[in-house]
């Protein structure tokens, strides 16, 4: 701040020649005028933060003055009006017009100086305290906006959100909701604040509602519950409608209300029910279906045993009919093939095997058959497409699972006692 400016108004010469005197050591930039037109001018030029007016000059007097420059309570300056004997009238006129300060004649020194330091100081501490308040009202209005903004922001965020969304206050009456909400019970959204719940539902559901409100306050913990309220509109002529709800808290952390969301569950339920009874049929008639195949799996089982024998007398040909029209060793060499794979297709042998739980491979049961109709170990290396090798193999773990690995048996010896036994059963 620079140099305080002080404004003299007055027509005597002997006026600024006092105020100067009285002034001159205090630090102050004086400016004279000598009559009511000329400081309005030099008001307006200087901007000082001090002016001494006189009441009475020749050319626009200070009753003039002070109409011309409507004095201000936030004005950034003070006047201080000199005044002599007799002008009471004009001193409360000056009230009316905003001045406090008066000086009177004959003027004293050392009351200048002392109203002068007064004066300055109280409008620099006043301006700087506006300044303050104008900050601070800055700071209020970019809060506000923003306030305003992020308060916009989430009413359209809540508002975008389907299922209705409501808030109420600790006396359980509404002071919000989403556009869902207001859709769905039909209220506009500027009739919603101050509705409670019973002006919304039924008397039983809003009993209920009051209900689970007061026990969410008392306890604080979230809320999930299903309700069934009557709707005329929906199958059934009722809605099924879960409730979420929690308390949130206001400055002080008190409760501030309760937030809330409904969601209709109706046509979920009315699925689920469909889906469960869909699904009871289902399983039934799978249950139904299992023992059909069952039946048909055992009748075609029955069917192919009874018929194996004759597969055999049929397809198989005799002795006297192989010498009769073979007559390569080829040739005898393709049937016996033939016949091989048609006794192991009649026998039975490899499926009791496999149920005896003996821990036999699909390949160590191929080897124990081929074993049973009496092919050597290359011979059945050909039949099954691998090495010699891999048949010995195979021919040592039969014999470690059919416990003959330290006996003395002959494995074929063996295997055909156990197909006779198999067969008797």
């Amino acid at each position: 701040m620079g140099i305080p400016k002080i404004l003299v108004v007055d027509d005597e010469k002997a006026i600024h020649a006092s105020i100067q005197k009285a002034l001159k050591n205090e630090g102050y930039n004086l400016l004279f005028a000598d009559n009511g037109k000329e400081g309005i001018k030099l008001l307006r030029q200087e901007n000082p933060i001090l002016v001494f007016l006189d009441l009475r000059m020749h050319e626009m007097d200070g009753i003039g003055f002070l109409k011309e420059i409507k004095l201000a309570h936030d004005a950034p300056y003070s006047v201080v009006v000199i005044t002599g004997h007799g002008e009471d009238k004009d001193i409360n006129e000056c009230y009316r017009m905003g001045v406090t300060n008066f000086l009177r004649k004959p003027l004293s020194m050392t009351e200048i100086c002392c109203l002068a330091k007064r004066c300055i100081e109280a409008k620099q501490l006043e301006m700087e305290l506006a300044e303050h308040r104008n900050h601070l009202q800055r700071l209020v209005d970019q809060q506000t906006v923003k306030i305003k903004d992020q308060l916009q922001f989430q009413q359209i965020l809540i508002d975008s959100i389907p299922t209705p969304v409501y808030f109420k206050g600790p006396d359980l009456n509404v002071i919000g909701a989403n556009a869902a909400f207001c859709q769905w019970f039909g209220i506009k959204k500027n009739k919603i604040a101050g509705q409670s719940f019973e002006d919304i539902f039924p008397a039983s559901v809003a009993k209920k509602e009051r209900q689970k409100d007061e026990q969410l306050i008392a306890k604080q913990r979230p809320q999930e519950y299903q309700l069934k309220v009557e709707n005329k509109e929906k199958e059934g002529g009722q809605s099924i409608l879960v409730f979420n709800k929690a308390v949130f808290k206001d400055a002080k952390g008190g409760v501030g209300g309760i937030i809330g969301a409904i969601f209709d569950i109706t046509e979920l339920d009315r699925t689920t029910r469909k889906l469960a009874e869909k699904s009871e049929a289902l399983k039934h008639a799978n249950m139904s279906l299992r023992i059909l195949i069952k039946q048909l799996s055992d009748a075609q089982s029955e069917e192919r045993v009874g018929n194996m024998p004759n597969l055999k007398e049929l397809v198989m040909p005799s002795p006297e009919q192989l010498d009769a029209i073979l007559d390569s060793p080829n040739e005898r060499g393709y049937l016996e093939n033939i016949m091989l794979n048609l006794n192991r297709v009649t026998s039975n042998f490899s499926k009791h095997l496999a149920q005896m739980n003996l821990g036999l491979s699909p390949k160590e049961i191929q080897v124990a058959d081929l074993i049973r109709i009496g092919l050597s170990n290359k011979e059945s290396a050909i039949q099954m497409n691998v090495t010699k090798s891999t048949i010995e193999f195979h021919r040592d773990n039969l014999r470690k699972k059919l416990g003959l690995k330290h006996e003395k048996k002959n494995l074929r010896a063996y295997i055909l006692a156990l197909d006779a036994s198999l067969q008797k059963k």
